[in-house]
C-alpha cells in the first residue's frame, strides 16, 4: 500500500481482502472528516472565543440543537454494517475451507 504523503510503499503486504478493507477505511475516514467539520467547526470557534469553562458549557448547550449529526450517524451505521458483513463472509469462507479440508 502506498503512503499518499511520502509516496513510499509500506513493507507489509496485505491480502486482497485486507486491501479492500483498507480501502474502505480510507474512504470512510475522508467522509468522517467532512462530517465532523460541520459539527466541530462551531465548537472550535466557541472554545477559541470563550473566556471561561462555564461560557463553553453554556455555548455548547446553545449550539447543540443546531448540530446536524445525520452524516456521521449514517457513516457509522454503514461502517458497522459493512464490518459485520465482512466478518460474516470471512467466517463463512473459512468454514467452507475447513469443511473441504476435513471432508
Amino acid at each position: 500500500r502506498r503512503n499518499e504523503e511520502t509516496g513510499r510503499f509500506a513493507a507489509r503486504r496485505y491480502t486482497a481482502d485486507q486491501e479492500q478493507v483498507e480501502g474502505l477505511v480510507d474512504r470512510s475516514l475522508k467522509k468522517a472528516e467532512a462530517a465532523m467539520r460541520g459539527i466541530g467547526e462551531p465548537v472550535k470557534q466557541l472554545v477559541k472565543s470563550a473566556k471561561s469553562l462555564e461560557e463553553i458549557r453554556d455555548g455548547l448547550y446553545a449550539l447543540y440543537p443546531d448540530m446536524d449529526g445525520r452524516d456521521m450517524r449514517e457513516l457509522l451505521a454503514r461502517a458497522i454494517f459493512a464490518g459485520e458483513l465482512y466478518g460474516r463472509a470471512t467466517a463463512m469462507e473459512k468454514m467452507q475451507k475447513l469443511k473441504k479440508r476435513y471432508a
